[in-house]
């Protein structure tokens, strides 16, 4: 019998509080212990309370097991790095009697050999590297249950050398037994001193077969074993709850939201809910435009985080604009301070907002309020990777801004990809539009005509450096400024887009580097290019805006744009740098 079953067969008393016995031990990436780490452990109770231990992990990895947690509880682990400083690495929901939870490091610790003299004799060291590389259609593995799923895999003859035998692995079971690395000294072939480690037939793929069916948070997926990545882990994270991981549970969550746009649920949330729970949700609905609203956006977000396996029971909303609190009981974070705006929420997050006071005052003359006593009942929806999912997706594949305030992002599962590339294009479009400053930094203070006083820079974000003194711009000038180079007129027809409630643009600086970035998104969103840029269609986005910022490929004025090493600035050269700015986004975020 299982630790669990253990535990479920106790009976409880009714007046005693469910609690949790927690177990977490930390392994290195060929499966030996951690011994000696530092971790800090936050437990976040329902009230909101929190409480901080600390301890070290012994010798097999363990830090000493926690005691009646209570269910429901959030903890937050954090490791100590060698600077000293704590690194989070993960959350785990207390969700049953007893979770042991392994936690499996991307690195390994090793013990260098003596040292060697830095010249010497050529050697060959070099040739004991392990080859890495696998054929995935001969390794035992259920592709099911690793976090990304295989892709299309060329044919066993592509990926192997010529005459050479498939490698068939028995995948070990036996999880508790593993093999220090073994180390072999040399020297390159310049004669320099090298240390190979080197791997007996416990390997990576025994022991990640092994922990695969040992239900163990792993760390790589199907991705990793190629002969590119060399067995890099695409991310270090502890897996947050016993669903699917992020991203599968992202894609699920949006298949399902936009499926139902489809639909005319005419049921309540709770209804259909419970007759999901009890196998007797038929989807016997009307079908509908997708582009269509109901009115029952609260209703269609409800059913499909459950659908979806996202949240455990329901939201019991009375209307949209009060969902916040319910969603962080449910296990979601609150992070809109971290997200500039929602143009920017990660896949998968949901956003929640209220009406405007002007746009709540014509809904209530136009008696589109179902309930006069209810709040600002507002609207929530989830962020996809290129619109906004509700009980319709918008035609124009985003929310009318101007008709919403005091907008709130939530989090649970989520798929950063789509802000990551978001965010590698904008750093394209300040290449092309300010390419003679080599500074990333300093380009959000570029001119394109001095001002008045003389300056080629400017200062002052607090407003565009041409407001105000147009009159003064030079014959043939432009008031182009900034990293995306843009116009008095841009900025002040796009800050009514990004800020359509700010009263006085003394309020708040608008021309910031933050703020320079919102506004460069909302023109890349007028444009129906958001979207593309979000879902990696780069070609089509860059095709969608060439109007707006001509030095990038197709527009006019880049026809003769060279690098400076004279290479010409094409679409080539934009899909490359693209991808060496993508590739530096997901490093930051642990994901290369």
């Amino acid at each position: 019998m299982s630790e669990y079953e253990m535990a479920a067969d106790t009976p409880v008393e009714e007046d005693q509080v469910a609690t949790c016995r927690f177990k977490l031990n930390f392994l290195d990436f060929i499966g030996e212990p951690i011994e000696g780490l530092t971790c800090r452990i936050t437990l976040t109770l329902d009230d909101g309370s929190q409480q901080t231990l600390s301890a070290t992990t012994d010798a097999e990895g363990y830090v000493p097991p926690m005691e009646n947690l209570p269910i429901g509880s959030t903890a937050m682990i954090e490791v100590k790095n060698d600077a000293g400083q704590y690194r989070p690495v993960g959350d785990v929901f207390m969700d049953s009697p007893a979770i042991t939870t392994t936690a499996i490091s991307p690195k390994v610790k090793i013990e260098l050999l003596p040292m060697q003299l830095h010249e010497g004799e050529p050697g060959t060291i070099e040739d004991e590297i392990p080859d890495i590389a696998c054929d995935p259609d001969v390794i035992v593995l259920d592709p099911g249950q690793l976090s990304v799923p295989p892709p299309a895999v060329a044919s066993p003859a592509t990926l192997a050398a010529p005459n050479a035998k498939p490698r068939v692995r028995n995948l070990s079971h036996n999880v508790g037994v593993s093999s220090k690395p073994i180390l072999k000294q040399g020297r390159d072939k310049t004669g320099k001193p090298m240390t190979v480690v080197l791997f007996n037939k416990g390997d990576w793929y025994e022991k990640a077969g092994a922990g695969v069916r040992a239900g163990i948070h792993w760390l790589w997926s199907w991705a990793d074993f190629t002969p590119e990545r060399k067995g890099k882990p695409t991310r270090a994270r502890l897996a947050l709850k016993n669903p699917p991981s992020a991203p599968e549970a992202v894609k699920e969550l949006i298949r399902v939201a936009e499926q139902n746009t489809k639909l005319r649920i005419n049921q309540s949330a709770t209804t259909v809910i419970a007759n999901m729970t009890n196998g007797k949700f038929d989807r016997k609905y009307k079908d509908k435009e997708s582009w269509i609203s109901l009115g029952f956006c609260a209703r269609y977000v409800n059913i499909a985080l459950k659908q979806a396996q996202i949240i455990n029971g329901h939201m019991n909303l009375p209307c949209a604009s009060v969902a916040g609190p319910q969603l962080e009981e449910l296990g979601f974070r609150d992070v809109t301070d971290a997200v500039p705006d929602p143009r920017w929420a990660a896949a998968g997050d949901v956003i929640v907002y209220k009406w405007s006071d002007q746009e709540w005052e014509k809904k209530k003359r136009e008696g589109k309020n179902p309930n006069p006593s209810l709040p600002n009942y507002g609207h929530i929806d989830i962020r996809s990777y290129d619109s906004y999912i509700s009980d319709f997706k918008p035609k124009m594949q985003h929310p009318e801004w101007r008709n919403y305030v005091d907008i709130k992002i939530y989090r649970k599962v989520y798929d950063l990809m789509p802000t990551l590339r978001m965010k590698a294009f904008l750093r394209c479009l300040r290449e092309y539009e300010c390419q003679a400053e080599r500074d990333d930094a300093k380009r959000y203070h570029m001119l394109n005509s001095p001002l008045p006083n003389g300056e080629k820079r400017f200062a002052n974000f607090a407003k565009h450096p041409w407001y105000g003194v147009m009159d003064h711009l030079p014959h043939n000038g432009s008031s182009a400024a900034g990293a995306y180079q843009m116009t008095s007129d841009t900025w002040r027809e796009f800050l009514k887009v990004v800020e359509p409630h700010l009263s006085n643009i003394q309020d708040t600086p608008t021309f910031s580097p933050l703020m320079q970035d919102r506004l460069a998104v909302a023109i890349l969103e007028s444009k129906s290019a958001l979207a593309s840029v979000r879902t990696g269609n780069i070609q089509e986005a860059v095709n969608k805006i060439t109007g707006r910022w001509s030095s990038l490929p197709g527009g006019k004025h880049n026809l003769n744009r060279k690098t400076p090493d004279g290479k010409p600035m094409d679409m080539n050269y934009f899909t490359a740098l693209f991808n060496t700015y993508l590739n530096e986004e997901m490093k930051k975020e642990s994901l290369a």
